[in-house]
């Protein structure tokens, strides 16, 4: 008998605040669709760059809406060195974030990009602003509109959202080329001094992107998202699961602080019994707890 979303709940809350992948994806799989995905069509492998990498997938309603749609581009995680934006051919994540886009009025794209260690800062906020270059030069032909796109980005993911978003260097122009940016369970800034325990596995991930070395402080503080997103004239919705660990959530705490210090205004949000993979898998099922927030956000800056 396939789990449901009480079950599924238990699950989350007992396991506590870790970063278990194939056992979210196990209990979420049964309740997304799977492919052909009815009155939807996916191409998939388009080059948005360069690099190998550089590839994305865009999903579209195959009925005419007569208008041009908002674009919402999806940057999967994956801790710096790996991910993909389909976990594997038969997966229907990370389909299930282009699927729920494209049955909700908009044009979903969902992304790869370069991995850490060969793709080391800043190729991850490169890259995003390679594909949003891209989608605005051709998201039109698909009945998008390059005036209205979202980025979201999860875990590293959202960190190189953040990185893009908080580096006007990556914009095609000299003005933002997005009208709001979601960042779920992301860190905006690079580890430095003593690292608490807890945070140890994650900083050896982050240190596969980042140049952590304390004779480069100059770079350090150039990889910080923290001061660019303070003053970057682009919405944001910050997004953390309660059950995140605690690095996740000590670093948007941080960035809340600074946002208070320079009092800015932005909506952060903690999702109530999820945990770091299970509210991005949660994505096209009945569970809202995310979908809604990312819905919402859209409508209010579109």
């Amino acid at each position: 008998m396939n789990e449901g979303p009480v079950n599924i709940s238990e699950k989350i809350r007992s396991s506590g605040p870790i970063v278990d992948a194939r056992a979210m994806a196990a209990s979420y799989a049964p309740l997304q669709e799977t492919e052909p995905y009815a009155g939807l069509r996916v191409t998939r492998n388009l080059s948005y760059g360069p690099d190998p990498h550089n590839l994305a997938d865009v999903f579209a309603s195959n009925e005419a809406s007569g208008r041009r749609l908002p674009v919402l581009i999806f940057v999967h995680g994956g801790g710096f060195t790996g991910g993909a934006r389909r976990l594997s051919p038969d997966s229907p994540f990370y389909d299930n974030v282009g699927v729920w886009a494209a049955r909700h009025g908009l044009i979903g794209v969902n992304i790869t990009y370069r991995l850490a260690p060969q793709g080391r800062w800043p190729a991850g906020a490169e890259d995003v602003g390679r594909a949003v270059a891209w989608v605005r030069r051709t998201v039109g032909a698909q009945g998008g509109d390059p005036k209205r796109i979202f980025l979201l980005g999860h875990s590293a993911g959202a960190t190189h959202v953040a990185g893009y978003v908080s580096h006007p260097q990556f914009w095609a122009g000299t003005e933002a080329e997005i009208k709001g940016a979601i960042m779920v369970s992301g860190t905006f800034d690079v580890t430095t001094g003593a690292v608490l325990a807890d945070e140890q596995s994650f900083v050896e991930r982050e240190a596969a992107y980042f140049n952590q070395d304390t004779a480069h402080r100059s770079e350090q503080s150039e990889q910080s998202s923290v001061p660019g997103l303070v003053a970057s004239p682009v919405p944001l919705l910050i997004v953390n699961a309660e059950l995140d660990p605690l690095y996740f959530i000590r670093r948007a705490t941080s960035l809340q602080a600074a946002f208070g210090r320079a009092r800015r205004v932005d909506r952060f949000v903690v999702l109530p019994g999820h945990n770091h993979m299970s509210d991005v898998f949660s994505i096209n099922t009945t569970d809202k707890s995310l979908s809604r927030e990312i819905e919402d956000f859209i409508r209010q800056k579109s």
